[in-house]
């Protein structure tokens, strides 16, 4: 298992949720899986951040808020 302050992991993981927030705004029927796969890799960073030092990693908490408001923001499922 790699490092908790691997930084490359740190990368991956933010390119998983760059990739997963536009997935939750161009498909509202994949939602509930996405969440359920967010929920899990930010559990994983929060506990990863108690022990990182970089501050780019820090900012995967903002970004979950900012995955979380995205998902629940009312859509138009008719188009109208």
């Amino acid at each position: 298992m790699p490092s908790l302050n691997d930084s490359e992991q740190h990368e991956r993981m933010l390119a998983v949720l760059r990739h997963q927030i536009r997935d939750l705004r161009s498909n509202p029927d994949n939602r509930s899986l996405l969440i359920a796969r967010l929920d899990s890799i930010s559990r994983l960073a929060r506990i990863c951040a108690q022990f990182a030092t970089e501050a780019r990693f820090t900012q995967l908490y903002t970004l979950d808020r900012m995955i979380l408001k995205c998902s629940l923001s009312p859509r138009s499922i008719d188009g109208g």
